[in-house]
């Protein structure tokens, strides 16, 4: 059975930040903009990896490491701008709460400065926020204990008596775990026993597992990013599993698996982006959803979460979409596969800022 145990990286960090609670990086010549970042010790899923966000830029960006005993924010780096970084995390709970009111406090503006909101961006929050979105298909996600789990094993319990309709096969996952850690298709009682001899966590997330495969039997995900409400393609990816991540999904070896990529990037504006236009609207207006996971099959999409978000000024959503019809293969052309990459205004945003996809979550 496997336990979670904290990295040594983990560990190292957080005696560090004992030490010192500002950490600086310099990006190309540092003549950029100066970002402050308030972040929390922890993994890679812990915060928002702006370090990707200043990609190719001068930046300088100083990490300011908080937590949720944190009683004041002072001595801060000289700054143009602060970005709040902490993402949605089973236990950020305290930190979040304790940084909406010390941020309260702060005069100069902070970006994506809304703890609450970020605090209600779980997996099960956001199918919710969706559920009666008529252009958007939200799977509904339930929170199960290992205990009410063991018992739907053992044929004691239905998985009708923790989530009406809930049914066989289904997506379960430890509660907290990102980028497919953990995740796995139960398609029985059977495999949900195996399942759990293999995870200790005493909480998990379900959700009925709906097959978006498409006619070939590829499972495609795309991503794409919003900014300032218009949709742009970022990624796309066929694998022959259904968790699909970009890297493992052999994009790099296939040469008709990428040429599928770049006809529907070519194309993404007039077609993509019209079809799914509705519900595009939808999630770019939902009072709390400012990123999301999405597949999509037809004019339909499939919303299923979301680990961070940035707003405002500086406004990337995050979406991921599971399967369109395959369109006419076309060469790939130069760069199609480069991230996207798009320079802001400097009259509207700092200068020297590239907003660029990150994370490959399922």
């Amino acid at each position: 059975m496997k336990t979670t145990r904290q990295p040594w990286s983990t560990c190292l960090l957080r005696e560090a930040v004992k030490i010192r609670k500002d950490f600086c990086v310099v990006h190309g010549d540092g003549t950029g903009i100066r970002l402050l970042a308030f972040v929390t010790p922890g993994d890679f899923m812990a915060n928002t990896p702006v370090d990707f966000l200043l990609n190719g830029s001068n930046a300088v960006l100083w990490f300011h490491y908080v937590d949720e005993t944190t009683s004041e924010i002072d001595n801060l780096p000289d700054y143009d701008v602060a970005f709040f970084a902490i993402g949605e995390a089973n236990h950020h709970g305290p930190v979040l709460a304790r940084m909406k009111l010390l941020l309260s406090d702060l005069e100069r503006p902070v970006m994506n400065n809304d703890p609450p909101l970020i605090a209600g961006l779980t997996r099960d929050g956001v199918s919710a926020m969706f559920a009666d979105e008529p252009s958007i298909l939200a799977p509904q996600t339930w929170r199960i204990d290992r205990g009410a789990l063991q018992a739907v094993a053992a044929g004691g319990q239905h998985l009708r008596d923790h989530g009406p309709e809930l049914d066989f096969p289904v997506i379960v996952r430890p509660i907290g775990t990102h980028a497919g850690g953990g995740m796995a298709c139960a398609r029985d009682r059977d495999e949900l026993a195996r399942y759990l001899l293999t995870e200790s966590s005493l909480g998990f997330y379900v959700a009925p597992f709906i097959d978006y495969s498409r006619a070939d039997g590829l499972f495609s995900k795309q991503r794409i990013v919003f900014i300032d409400g218009k949709p742009f393609a970022s990624h796309l990816a066929l694998s022959e599993h259904w968790m699909v991540h970009y890297l493992s999904a052999g994009m790099t070896e296939s040469a008709s698996k990428r040429a599928v990529e770049a006809d529907w990037m070519e194309c993404f504006d007039t077609d993509f982006a019209v079809r799914h236009a509705d519900a595009f609207e939808a999630g770019s207006t939902a009072p709390n959803s400012l990123t999301g996971a999405c597949s999509c099959s037809n004019s339909t999409l499939r919303w299923w979460y979301t680990t961070w978000m940035i707003r405002r000024s500086f406004r990337t959503r995050r979406l991921q979409c599971r399967s369109c019809s395959t369109r006419s293969s076309e060469p790939p052309r130069k760069g199609a596969y480069r991230n996207w990459q798009m320079r802001h205004d400097a009259g509207r945003r700092p200068s020297g800022f590239c907003a660029v996809p990150v994370s490959d979550d399922v």
